[in-house]
């Protein structure tokens, strides 16, 4: 997937010739700057924004109650959220994760987390730029900040931001020249690669596309590479290793079913509309591997091609003979750059397909694909567009003074459009697909709502983790934050029969919103409490002047049946039903996003 050099060259890297002193103090400034980059968020603290959507509504507060009470999970159930979820539905080891919450309070360790992933970033993108192309160790170094201020998905740990690493490892294993120290060193780092990243997102696209790389090195030079088939295996094992409860799972006589063997198209969607989502792919990369290529790194590409017009032209074998022949450099940058977009243009193709049902919906024609999303090959965009923009960089850099001067602004401009995307920014870029930002986040702080938790908790009069609540109006992860038990959750694993029995719960309600109904019955993964007055608001916090709702028919039976001790609702519930709930009263304080209702569920 990238045109790297061959393997007899891997060793004559940029540090030849390049000052080894340099090189170690461009490693400290890039690591200064992810650094500096993180801190005002740790400085803010509760007034730090907080993004939301798939990371303090789903993985924060599950993390913080997993990780600081380890001991909970030893029976096998995880018993605080989701009825006791299995622990073979988080069963991948995160050491790194596991320390930072173990140690730092949910805040703090989703940050340190955060930096972590950043600062691998920065090394892996820097160290394998380096030895691809010695050029510009320059451009190496802000192409590499560029890329480590890119909104990483930290629930997939380095999946994305250690990739280069990877590839870079296995160009080292290629090698033949490699020595021993080296070589131990890759085989250590693919060993432990899986400890913090994810399977089903990178690691079954990671191992095969390695498999096809060794394949076509195999082809081109007919040498079997026995360090670098030893390095798949090792990444593999790891990977077996990490995940080896939900592994054993699978494999085991009577496996858990999981609520995703149900996941189905949600809507019907014509195959022009689903090209469209597709493009959008292309252009402005996916939520959950923001690589924010609109519009600078497109400019570039459009910058290079103008510049290097005659060139590309030579290159494809279309000019007269009188045109100045292309130079090795830009040979090998219309190689690695058309590599790559190639690459993205499939990958868009294939995330198009895998949706529509008009052609190729794997995941209702096959059972094992209704778990597995196969259309994830955008979380390789991030490397490829990075290296991508390194390459042309370099190109339009070697050129004439306007050139070298679009070079700059164009990296400059790409590293501050990605800063925006901090923690610590009010404003979110994406998932809009837009380029402007689309919401505020909630600071911490008022997001956590601890106040309001801690008089909920005071007026029960029982330790909050005596009971269970269910949550109407407002995440769950927020109750997790302040440490209480929910009989709901959004985790992408829960059992398929728990999701049935809390169907029962909300069974009235999604009848009266087709929206809801789809929502939970196609995906389900938010196993939230719903009402059809508030829709798909999830969140419903005091500035939005929602204060109540008519009409809530859940089956109250059912709630106290799953386990639900009390209900806690973000809005006030006016028909609550006597006899099965009893209303105690209304908590609220003026830092908080919420107010919360607080009802026991009576026998």
């Amino acid at each position: 997937m990238l045109s790297a050099p061959s393997t007899n060259d891997t060793n004559s890297i940029c540090m030849k010739e390049t000052p080894a002193g340099r090189i170690f103090a461009l490693y400290l400034l890039g690591g200064l700057a992810v650094i500096v980059f993180v801190l005002p968020a740790f400085l803010l603290g509760e007034n730090c924004p907080v993004p939301v959507h798939d990371v303090f509504d789903a993985h924060a507060g599950i993390n913080s109650m997993m990780y600081s009470n380890p001991e909970d999970g030893r029976d096998g159930v995880w018993d605080f959220l989701l009825g006791g979820l299995p622990v073979e539905a988080r069963g991948s080891l995160r050491p790194v994760t596991a320390f930072f919450y173990a140690q730092l309070p949910p805040l703090q360790a989703y940050l340190a987390d955060e930096l972590f992933i950043r600062l691998v970033g920065f090394v892996a993108m820097f160290s394998l730029l380096l030895v691809l192309s010695g050029e510009n160790t320059g451009f190496a170094w802000a192409v590499a900040v560029a890329f480590s201020f890119l909104p990483f998905y930290t629930a997939g740990g380095i999946s994305v931001a250690g990739m280069p690493m990877v590839f870079l490892v296995a160009l080292r294993l290629l090698s033949e020249k490699a020595g021993c120290f080296v070589t131990l060193c890759c085989l250590l780092f693919l060993a432990a690669f899986p400890f913090h990243s994810s399977l089903p997102l990178v690691g079954i696209f990671l191992i095969p596309a390695l498999a096809i790389w060794w394949a076509i090195n195999l082809a081109k030079e007919g040498k079997v590479r026995p360090w670098f088939i030893l390095g798949v295996i090792v990444l593999g094992a790891g990977y077996l290793i990490a995940n080896w409860p939900m592994i054993a799972n699978t494999l085991a006589d009577n496996p858990i079913v999981w609520h995703r063997t149900e996941f189905a198209q949600t809507r019907q969607r014509g195959p022009i509309r689903l090209l469209w989502r597709s493009a959008r792919v292309f252009l402005f990369s996916h939520y959950h591997a923001e690589a924010n290529p609109f519009p600078f790194l497109w400019l570039t590409v459009l910058a290079y091609v103008i510049s290097r017009w005659k060139s590309i032209c030579a290159i494809c074998r279309r000019t007269r003979s009188d045109c100045a022949s292309p130079t090795p450099s830009e040979i090998r940058t219309f190689k690695v750059v058309l590599g790559c977009f190639i690459f993205i243009v499939v990958s868009c193709l294939f995330h198009f397909l895998h949706s529509d049902t008009y052609f190729f919906d794997l995941r209702t024609r096959v059972r094992l694909f209704a778990m597995v999303n196969l259309s994830r090959w955008y979380f390789f965009f991030p490397l490829m567009f990075y290296v991508m923009l390194y390459y042309l960089l370099a190109g339009l850099f070697s050129g004439g003074k306007r050139a070298r001067r679009a070079a700059v602004c164009l990296i400059i401009c790409q590293i501050f459009f990605n800063a925006l995307t901090a923690t610590w920014f009010p404003y979110r870029t994406k998932p809009t697909y837009m380029w402007m930002p689309y919401r505020i986040k909630p600071t911490y702080g008022s997001y956590l709502s601890a106040e309001v938790f801690g008089k909920a908790e005071n007026m029960i009069g029982s330790g909050k983790g005596d009971f269970k609540i269910a949550c109407l109006g407002f995440h769950p992860s927020i109750a997790h934050l302040n440490g209480f038990k929910t009989i709901g959750g959004y985790n992408s694993l829960y059992p398929l029969e728990y999701k049935h029995r809390f169907r029962k719960i909300i069974a009235a309600e999604l009848e009266k919103s087709e929206a809801l109904r789809v929502g939970f019955d196609n995906y389900g993964s938010r196993c939230y409490l719903v009402s059809s007055e508030l829709g798909e608001n999830y969140y419903v916090t005091r500035d939005q002047g929602i204060k109540s709702i008519r009409q809530l028919d859940l089956d109250w039976a059912v709630l106290r049946d799953v386990g639900a001790d009390y209900l806690f609702s973000a809005v006030l519930i006016e028909n609550a039903p006597q006899g099965a709930a009893e209303y105690m009263g209304k908590s609220c304080d003026e830092s908080a996003a919420i107010d919360l209702y607080v009802y026991k569920v009576l026998d």
